[in-house]
């Protein structure tokens, strides 16, 4: 899929609109496609500029070494050739055998090849190879400060780009809640705290009532905007340590910590009191959502599925007592 744009543009632009999925239509399931075959592309180059990364530091720590080696023996041949220079004699039988030997160890490299034959040869290297070899250095470390700066950049982008997918795939892109996914997670978190330390909390299940009337007298788009309304009360409503998740449809699942079937049946009751004082507009004028819930408490011995049930069960009691009403567990 081409868009004639730099896979950095495109990710950043698709992602700049993934931060925002209150917004209806702002990316598509088409998007998320090109946006994963971005994502791999950049993996991918990353790879690549890593290995190269690697490459010219290991070419970098290796002419460090030369360079290192070849000062070392300058600086040994210059000790040794002192005492002639300052007239008081000596010459080279005081030195161990094999103590100085300077043969070749990389004869591939004819600059260094040179030095080192200068230095056996009891002289000193020409200045010329020795910032000739200084240049080399400089030029290598300075190639390798760039492929750093590329493989840093890079990872950056792997990095925010992996942080964008990750919220992307658990969040709902038209409430901005969480979604499904995220929200089983979570329930495992706290049926995990529940069996091991006894934090209690509940479920609260909300169903948008007559969403499907909605839908075929106002149309879709009013549709969504009603859900895209439940979402904000709840996000207003809801206290820091509650979460709500759009559960599928026109259903939303809030869990609360920490938190009684009694205290979590008080938190429903007051989103379903803003919800009912909302007014939305449509074509027809104005419109007012309302909402049915029923609310759980976790229990010893009920799994997931169980408690979601209980909810389930609770939320269509209270849909059959007229609508627009909570019912709390065990049923009246």
């Amino acid at each position: 899929m081409k868009t004639g744009r730099s896979d950095r543009d495109f990710v950043a632009s698709v992602l700049a609109r993934a931060g925002s999925p209150r917004v209806e239509g702002e990316w598509s399931p088409g998007d998320l496609v090109e946006l994963a075959q971005a994502y791999l592309r950049l993996e991918d180059r990353l790879g690549k500029i890593i290995a190269i990364g690697d490459k010219y530091q290991a070419e970098a720590l290796e002419a460090s070494g030369r360079l290192r080696d070849a000062l070392e023996r300058l600086a040994e041949y210059e000790d040794r050739i002192a005492p002639a220079r300052d007239g008081s004699g000596g010459d080279r039988g005081g030195v161990p055998e094999g103590e100085g030997d300077l043969a070749p160890r990389r004869a591939e490299d004819p600059l260094l090849v040179r030095i080192e034959a200068a230095l056996e040869g009891g002289e000193s290297p020409s200045p010329e190879d020795l910032r000739f070899l200084l240049r080399r250095y400089a030029k290598m470390n300075g190639r390798l400060e760039k492929i750093v700066r590329i493989s840093d950049g890079y990872q950056g982008q792997l990095r925010e780009a992996s942080l964008r997918m990750d919220y992307m795939a658990r969040t709902d892109s038209l409430t901005g809640l969480s979604n499904r996914r995220d929200m089983v997670e979570r329930l495992d978190r706290e049926f995990s705290r529940f069996g091991r330390y006894g934090a209690i909390f509940s479920l609260i299940l909300f169903d948008l009532d007559d969403f499907k009337q909605i839908n075929d007298r106002h149309g879709h788009d009013v549709g969504d905007q009603a859900l895209r309304t439940v979402a904000y009360v709840f996000g207003k409503e809801l206290r820091k340590t509650d979460v709500c998740s759009r559960w599928g449809g026109e259903e939303f699942l809030i869990v609360c910590p920490e938190t009684g079937p009694a205290e979590a049946f008080l938190v429903g009751e007051k989103c379903r009191r803003a919800i009912g004082a909302c007014s939305m507009h449509s074509r027809e004028g104005e419109l007012r959502v309302t909402v049915s819930g029923g609310v759980c408490g976790a229990e010893p011995g009920l799994g997931i599925d169980e408690l979601v049930k209980r909810a389930d069960d609770a939320l269509y009691r209270a849909k059959d007592s007229g609508k627009d009403a909570i019912v709390s567990w065990p049923l009246p």
